[in-house]
């Protein structure tokens, strides 16, 4: 469904009486699910893919402020001796890393296979003669999947950072992974910018988000 289309302006349209009519409180899963709907229509595998990274960095992100906070509130800190604490606080940051470690390999390897096997297949086809096509992998590229992985890894990276809490509502950071128009167009956000923007959808005004998308599906 391109957003320079008939078929988007009205569903943009739909998504907008819907947002309006529903009762505040549950405005942001309106738009969560216009999102997915968006997706399922336009890009059915993509929702999958997207959703296994959602999933991946919100628990990775709880398991690395659980971590912290273990360390933060041990009943014994304050009669650690000063090389125990130093000690303690290294372990802290490699259990941290290793879980930042694992789901940021995991989602951008997912990433890197999606866009780059069949570049990669190719050019080892050159190096060994063998037939042009050879070996080649015949999948779809997920819609948007660049700005979503990078948009989840930066969020990750600044739970780690000690930037902000992590989000301990899973559905509503899956609106902040799948904002169905910044996949296709961008930017990159920030959790904590997109995070405010998203929450004025629970008030009785139209969320800044979709304001900027109706003015460029009128416009086109």
């Amino acid at each position: 469904m391109s957003f320079a289309s008939l078929t988007f302006l009205l569903y943009l349209l739909g998504m907008m009486l819907v947002y309006f009519l529903a009762p505040a409180r549950i405005r942001w899963a309106v738009l969560l699910a216009a999102s997915y709907l968006y997706l399922g229509i336009t890009s059915p595998h993509t929702a999958i893919y997207l959703l296994l990274t959602t999933a991946a960095v919100f628990f990775a992100a709880q398991k690395i402020e659980r971590i912290q906070a273990a360390f933060a509130s041990h009943p014994d800190r304050n009669r650690w001796e000063a090389q125990e604490k130093r000690e303690r606080k290294q372990a802290c940051q490699r259990e941290k890393r290793l879980w930042l470690t694992l789901a940021l390999t995991a989602v951008f390897g997912l990433l890197i296979v999606l866009k780059y096997a069949n570049f990669a297949i190719d050019n080892a086809n050159v190096l060994l003669g063998r037939p042009e096509g050879t070996g080649r992998v015949d999948w779809l590229l997920p819609l948007g999947i660049s700005f979503y992985t990078l948009q989840a890894g930066g969020y990750l990276i600044d739970i780690y950072r000690g930037k902000y809490a992590a989000d301990r509502h899973f559905l509503k950071f899956a609106l902040f992974a799948s904002w169905f128009p910044q996949l296709v167009q961008g930017p990159i956000n920030r959790f904590d910018d997109m995070k405010e923007t998203l929450a004025k959808a629970n008030g009785a005004g139209l969320a800044a988000p979709q304001v900027g998308i109706l003015r460029r599906a009128v416009i086109v």
